[in-house]
């Protein structure tokens, strides 16, 4: 009796100490509350400091002036609006940068600085419906943002490939982002040792080498979006944290927008989980189209006799008040599978999530535990469209080394992001039964949702002109595009030869291809393009043409002529090629007749006198010079002799008169 007593007592302890930590879990989440991140409003007092040091490099120094440019410049967006600024000296803003100038100023240290209050709300673009993906049509201004930078190399095929497969079969341009925002988030570690490196590293890096910091997470993230066609831009400005990470709780930070045609610019924050959303611990300074255009100082001075450098930009910001707590945007709802099992049992949690918004809502899940849990996946994130219901499910594993003496009862919180929370517990004793993992799959009832994977191909070739000689080969270019949602392996464009390419979703590639000429006249050329479940082709027209040529035929002349005599040397110039001759010269000794094309045979007549030629046989070349449409030169040509006979003494002298004096 005694020890049954003791033991009760002891239970009772056990369920009193259980029940406070029941209260502490509850609390923790009570204290998130709080936290600047569930505010409805922050004001934000934003303090900049940067030093440029100018140092006489000689005893000629003089500084006329000094320029610095310092491109942090928080302006009014849909997340915030400055409500104050201040710079000292006074700063010309435009263009999303600051400049300070000093007029003749002395060697030391000089300081710019900015101080400002903005006022910070979350923001979330109301997203009501489907936004189709892929993106058919997109506005020429946005193209920068779909294309590879600097540290987002968007071309990378391993980028490539991992956003396709993450993006197959989804038709929902949300759903794409959210997958590839959660697997950044999911698979790539936060390391603050890329800090140490002198920049940013690249996306194909982050990828490879699976950590970074903010920056790095959001070139990966941005990466994926472009290389399946979706405009994204970075986004840098600073950010509070509660991390245990950084000494303080502000920072610099960089996030991600997307765009969603018909809605505009949608924030995506992977390093916090922020997936469409951010908090209004974000204040944003500017959006570029490379991390390498993030915040930067520089300076420049006028003068002679000097040496500048810049040193790294100081900023500080702080919460000057916050108000109101943002209200839950879905409804949660936890329950267990067995009120009570035994050490080292399964449990299974059963947490239904409803979208009280009629919109798109990315929720964080959270799961608290107590000591002797474990908890399968205890951080999820879970996109609801609006209105939409999910359920999600945890396995629990009761550690099998606790005190048999007793029968502990384990309290379970959920939060989701903007303070959503739902609570459930069970029992866990000797006496209870022990279920495997095994014995719940059957009860996990997994929503499969519908995709339907659309193979389609963009295929496209045109010759570099649609005409050409037999001597000519043709260059011809081939656009090949991904329209569909799922990854193209292995696809071949072959015309005499095959180029062999993997394609992502909305990916295109450009192929070339050369074909030369055996025969004359209209030719149809078929370019095709296959793969698996996918094929395409291309239908050219060429026209072929043979080459140029004339032949001089019936030519008549005279064989002598007397010196006063008139006469006439005129040939044919015989058409004998299907293509026509252009830019037809013919002549006969020194005339010449031109004609723009040879149509036809055509007959050239020349005129001459005696007087024109020289005492006895003269030798008159006759030609015809020509050309094709590429400018290329062709000649025929021939000769002929006629006589100048029967010439007088005066005639003879009028001749050398001719010949030594032109008349």
């Amino acid at each position: 009796m005694q020890r049954v007593k003791y033991a009760a007592a002891k239970m009772a302890v056990m369920k009193i100490v259980l029940a406070l930590i029941l209260a502490a879990v509850i609390a923790a989440f009570a204290v998130a509350a709080d936290s600047p991140f569930l505010a409805e409003r922050n004001l934000i007092g934003v303090n900049l400091s940067a030093q440029i040091k100018l140092d006489a490099a000689s005893p000629g120094f003089s500084v006329e002036y000094v320029n610095a440019n310092v491109s942090f410049v928080p302006s009014d967006t849909e997340s915030q609006k400055v409500l104050s600024m201040g710079t000292s000296p006074e700063a010309e803003t435009g263009n999303g940068v600051m400049q300070f100038s000093w007029q003749s100023p002395q060697p030391g240290e000089l300081a710019a600085m900015m101080n400002m209050t903005v006022e910070v709300k979350p923001w979330q673009p109301k997203v009501r419906e489907k936004v189709a993906f892929p993106i058919r049509e997109l506005d020429p201004a946005l193209l920068p943002y779909t294309t590879p930078s600097e540290n987002i190399d968007s071309d990378n095929p391993d980028i490539v490939r991992l956003a396709s497969q993450l993006a197959e079969g989804e038709d929902d341009l949300y759903m794409v982002a959210f997958r590839a925002a959660n697997w950044t988030q999911q698979n790539i570690e936060y390391n603050l040792s890329t800090l140490t490196a002198d920049v940013s590293q690249k996306a194909s890096w982050v990828l490879k080498n699976r950590q970074g910091v903010c920056d790095e997470l959001t070139n990966l993230f941005i990466a994926m979006m472009r290389s399946l066609g979706l405009p994204a831009r970075f986004v840098s400005g600073v950010a509070y944290t509660d991390s245990p990470l950084f000494p303080d709780n502000w920072g610099p930070h960089g996030w991600a927008e997307v765009y969603f045609p018909g809605y505009g610019w949608v924030p995506f924050d992977t390093t916090y989980g922020e997936f469409g959303y951010i908090d209004a611990g974000h204040v944003k300074a500017s959006d570029s189209v490379d991390s390498s255009q993030a915040v930067e100082l520089s300076a420049s001075a006028y003068g002679r006799g000097f040496s500048i450098r810049t040193d790294e930009i100081n900023i500080k910001p702080g919460i000057i008040s916050s108000d109101g707590v943002v209200k839950p945007q879905t409804d949660m709802s936890a329950s267990v599978a067995e009120d009570e099992v035994g050490f080292g049992s399964y449990n299974l949690v059963k947490l239904s999530l409803r979208n009280l918004k009629d919109y798109y809502v990315a929720v964080e899940v959270i799961a608290g535990k107590t000591k002797g849990l474990d908890i399968d996946g205890p951080v999820r994130h879970v996109l609801l469209r609006p209105g939409e219901e999910k359920i999600e499910y945890f396995y629990i594993k009761v550690d099998d080394e606790l005190d048999k003496r007793f029968i502990y009862t384990f309290p379970i919180g959920f939060y989701a992001t903007r303070n959503a929370t739902s609570f459930t517990s069970f029992s866990a004793g000797t006496r209870a039964e022990v279920f495997n993992k095994g014995y719940f799959d059957r009860l996990v009832v997994r929503k499969e949702e519908s995709k339907e994977t659309a193979s389609s191909l963009i295929f496209s070739c045109s010759p570099d002109k649609k005409q050409y000689y037999t001597y000519e080969t043709a260059n011809i270019s081939c656009y090949a595009k991904n329209s569909g949602n799922k990854f193209i392996s292995g696809l071949s464009a072959c015309l005499v030869g095959c180029d062999v390419f993997d394609l992502g979703i909305s990916q295109s590639k450009n192929s070339s291809f050369t074909y030369g000429f055996s025969k004359t006249g209209s030719q149809s050329i078929i370019i095709a393009a296959s793969g698996e479940d996918v094929s395409g082709s291309a239908l050219l027209k060429l026209n072929v043409l043979d080459v140029p040529e004339v032949e001089i035929s019936g030519i008549s002349y005279p064989a002598s002529v007397s010196y006063n005599e008139a006469f006439n040397v005129s040939f044919v110039a015989e058409k004998k090629s299907v293509s026509v001759p252009v830019k037809v010269a013919a002549a006969a000794g020194s005339e010449r007749l031109d004609a723009e094309a040879l149509n036809k045979s055509s007959t050239f007549v020349f005129s001459f006198t005696g007087r024109e030629l020289k005492e006895g046989l003269n030798k008159m070349q006759i030609n015809v010079k020509y050309g094709d449409l590429n400018g290329r030169a062709y000649e025929k040509s021939t000769e002929i002799s006629i006589t100048l006979k029967k010439l007088t003494l005066w005639q003879r002298i009028q001749l050398l008169l001719r010949r030594f004096f032109g008349f």
